[in-house]
């Protein structure tokens, strides 16, 4: 007996699809971009001096540099110094030709000799002998040698890293560039306001940029459209009208689900889609698709309803979005459940939570909006439910509700004062029960970890 694609896609669960997408997304070919442009990219390979930096002997000090020995008649800028001559130079400019090192401009004094010409001798100050060979010189290849490492590949280019470059003599790198992202949106949706009978308001396009920035994505076309399946055909093509270069990934919400009314992945299979993923036995994402189009453009479907498609977007976009970017995706980690769950007859469920005093919760009963606006963490809640203490698998949100108790943490979290007996600072650390909730999201992951957990070693 055959089975079909929904039985073989059923036993798809959460972990299984992101690993899928971590082996299966091939990564953005590396780009050439000048130095300015590369802030915040990631370094493609690994980066070695091609010269000695700096190339040529360099002044240290403001001075005189000088060949033989005093006094030193004065040259003409740029000369070749010959013995018993000399030429101004600055704290950090190469040294002329044949200069041997640098009297500093404190230690020299400018006199005329007995045929009137202007020439540079020791001052009473300076040490007798000086400048010997080499003093108050940079020699080439004291700040780099030539072939060693500047930079390796998955560094992030950050401007003190790009200003080594430059002063290498680089004028662009090999960075791997930011996924490019379109997004394509169906329904009825207005902009502002409140929305009138059958329409609905969108909350999500005026967030999606930053969101996805979070990941090292970037949006660079948006669309909204009816929804018929000539819609969704026009929009998934590689000309889609308005696009102004090509895309790496299409993010489409609305029309993953099975309905007389979604188009989705009519649209898709016409343009010759290679299903990746094509649903999640997990809620409240059944429906979530993911594929390849011929052109090599990635397809995320993410379920219409915000909070559904905020829960698609943290389990398979940042993972795709990763891979194709080449960052390290990010892991789903046990952390001890802060209250019970009972059992239920329904799938696994992935549900936006929070951490308070050390433990996970999820943060209401729903996937609304509500929920998410006080998410940290995405919880995964078993059928069999959790009992309290109990870990749960949870993917930290890069762009979760981390801030509203900081100031609390760090009250709590100073120690008091030598020889202080203030009852206020005995309160403050060790919070007393009631009085709020108390952020913990900028805790070492480890220390969130029940006693089973599995890096946790023998006592």
């Amino acid at each position: 007996m055959t089975e079909s694609r929904e039985d073989v896609t059923a036993r798809l669960n959460w972990d299984e699809a992101r690993a899928l997408l971590e082996e299966r997304v091939e990564p953005l070919p590396a780009v050439h971009v000048p130095l300015a442009q590369a802030v915040g990219l990631l370094a493609a390979e690994d980066v070695v001096a091609g010269a000695d930096l700096p190339d040529v002997p360099r002044a240290s000090v403001d001075g005189w540099a000088v060949n033989g020995s005093p006094p030193w008649v004065i040259a003409e800028p740029g000369e070749r110094l010959a013995g018993r001559q000399s030429s101004r130079v600055e704290k950090g400019r190469p040294l002329p030709p044949g200069g041997k090192g640098v009297l500093a401009l404190d230690d020299a004094r400018i006199t005329l000799d007995s045929e009137g010409l202007a020439v540079v001798e020791r001052s009473p100050r300076a040490r007798p002998g000086a400048p010997r060979n080499g003093e108050n010189v940079i020699p080439p290849g004291h700040g780099i040698s030539a072939g060693a490492p500047l930079m390796t590949g998955g560094s992030v280019l950050n401007p003190l890293r790009l200003a080594l470059l430059a002063g290498a003599g680089l004028d662009t790198v090999a960075a791997v560039p930011r996924p490019r992202v379109q997004l394509v949106q169906s329904g009825r949706l207005t902009a502002q306001g409140r929305p009138e009978w059958g329409e609905d308001r969108d909350t999500l396009a005026p967030v999606m940029a930053p969101l996805l920035d979070a990941w090292g994505a970037v949006v660079e076309h948006r669309a909204r459209i009816t929804g018929t399946a000539a819609a969704w055909r026009a929009a998934l093509e590689e000309d889609a009208d308005g696009a102004a270069e090509p895309v790496d990934v299409v993010l489409t919400v609305g029309g993953t689900g099975r309905g007389e009314e979604d188009h989705l992945r009519e649209a898709l299979e016409g343009l010759g889609v290679d299903y990746l993923v094509d649903g999640v036995s997990c809620e409240p994402i059944q429906s979530v698709v993911v594929g390849v189009l011929p052109d090599g453009r990635y397809v995320l479907g993410l379920p219409g309803t915000p909070g559904e498609a905020l829960t698609a977007l943290a389990l398979l976009g940042e993972p795709l979005v990763a891979a194709l970017g080449r960052r390290r995706i990010e892991t789903f980690r046990p952390v001890p459940a802060g209250r019970a769950l009972e059992p239920e007859l329904r799938p696994t469920r992935l549900v936006p939570g929070r951490t308070m005093f050390g433990m996970a919760s999820p943060c209401g009963p729903q996937h609304g909006l509500g929920e998410w606006a006080a998410a940290q963490l995405l919880l995964v809640i078993p059928p069999h439910g959790v009992r309290m203490g109990e870990e749960v698998q949870a993917l930290p949100l890069p762009w979760g509700d981390d801030g509203s108790t900081a100031a609390s943490v760090k009250a709590s979290a100073s120690p008091p004062r030598a020889g202080s007996s203030s009852p206020e600072r005995k309160t403050a650390a060790k919070p007393a029960r009631g009085s709020g909730p108390i952020d913990w999201a900028a805790q070492d992951w480890d220390s969130l970890r029940g006693p089973s957990g599995p890096d946790r070693g023998d006592a």
